[in-house]
């Protein structure tokens, strides 16, 4: 994979220095077709980029090295990087081209190696492509020299850092999509000290994006063996970014692990189909059915044992959230309600009363997992007590 126009911002006819920007007419121009919508599709990018390049005397030849006629998608980034805003048409300019590239580029290397079958040449491929990217990042290092924007001139230096930022976007999802063939793999730390020759602040500049929880809860939910080590892993930072965006993919994957633990069918093994409304209904309703089954048994447990060990059973799912997709909350809601209700009662007398808690009246599932919302069980059996920024609302159950 090229980096051609890269290479030339930093070694040839596109260096900013060399740029003539008198005729801004042309160049806003030239800029139109980036500054209305964004691209969906692989040959509208590449025709915004010939669009920007047009105004180079040597359009020709970037005309004949761009010109893919395959007609995909544009490939979503799994992270996210602040960018310096542009400022003028020159900042507008470079600010375009780069960006546009690299989206262009890692499009065209997904759609490259998702149609090589051979592991060995696509890692060989990536390697090369991710040796390539530390050479720019470098020679970035090199033509800044550590020298603050006061002393550079601003144009120069606002597309040495959109570069800089743009590349370690790139590099770092382009790694994440192949880590399994890589033998060593680099994190934001190593490159930042040994590539950029920089200081490590201890925070990291890259951000996880949504499309970055669905691209591996899709190789998850999807995947042939199931690892509920892996999964548990991605719920823990699905839970930790706290995000309404990412209910879905919580749900997803909460729904995956209980299916697996009880040997639940499900029609299609997506995230879609684990989030299917009435997959979701047939299996708590059934679920419902099994306990109320095993609390009428007589196997020695007391019914609030039962019940705490099927709670138990539920310790991976994030108790703090009401998300109305996954089986796992709304069942534990459940649990957790009924064993309020014979908690304050003997087991004779929860016994010759349990008709009266309507195993159909299943607390309101509703997906405000990170609102401060939150829901209190009253001392007074078969009422809820829910409060919400200071005001009480009783629901007989």
């Amino acid at each position: 994979m090229e980096l051609n126009i890269f290479n030339s911002i930093l070694f040839g006819t596109l260096r900013p220095w060399l740029m003539d920007f008198t005729n801004q007419r042309e160049i806003s121009a030239a800029l139109k077709p980036s500054n209305t919508n964004p691209a969906n599709k692989f040959t509208e990018l590449q025709n915004q980029i010939l669009a920007i390049l047009s105004v180079q005397p040597d359009f020709k030849i970037w005309k004949a090295s761009l010109n893919s006629s395959i007609d995909i998608e544009i490939q979503p980034y799994l992270y996210h990087i602040t960018l310096a805003n542009f400022s003028n048409i020159p900042t507008k300019y470079y600010h375009h081209i780069i960006t546009k590239e690299a989206q262009r580029v890692s499009t065209l290397l997904h759609y490259n190696t998702s149609s090589q079958k051979d592991e060995s040449i696509i890692a060989y491929d990536v390697r090369k492509f991710l040796k390539s990217i530390k050479s720019l990042l470098k020679e970035i290092t090199r033509l800044s020299n550590g020298t603050q924007p006061v002393t550079i001139a601003p144009l120069s230096y606002y597309t040495l850092q959109t570069l800089r930022q743009s590349l370690l976007v790139l590099f770092f999802d382009t790694q994440e999509r192949h880590k399994h063939l890589l033998k060593e793999v680099e994190t934001e730390e190593s490159i930042i000290i040994n590539a950029l020759n920089e200081t490590y602040s201890g925070r990291n500049e890259l951000k996880s994006t949504v499309h970055y929880y669905i691209w591996h809860t899709s190789k998850l939910v999807t995947a042939s063996q199931f690892s509920e080590e892996n999964i548990l892993f991605l719920l823990k930072e699905i839970n930790s970014a706290k995000s309404e965006d990412l209910l879905q993919l919580q749900a997803a994957l909460e729904n995956l692990i209980f299916i697996e633990r009880n040997n639940v069918a499900v029609k299609y093994r997506t995230i879609e189909g684990l989030t299917d409304h009435n997959f979701i209904e047939h299996t708590l309703s059934n679920s419902l059915g099994n306990i109320t089954n095993i609390l009428e048994s007589a196997n020695g447990l007391s019914p609030i044992d039962k019940i705490t060990n099927a709670m138990e059973e539920l310790s991976y799912i994030d108790s703090s959230c009401s998300n109305n997709q996954s089986v796992p909350q709304r069942f534990y809601k459940w649990l957790k309600a009924k064993h309020n209700y014979l908690n304050n009662k003997t087991l004779e007398s929860s016994l010759q009363d349990n008709a009266s808690f309507n195993d159909n009246n299943i607390p309101a599932a509703v997906d405000e997992c990170y609102s401060f919302t939150y829901i209190n069980y009253d001392t007074n059996p078969g009422k809820l007590q829910s409060n919400m920024f200071g005001y009480s609302l009783t629901i007989t159950v």
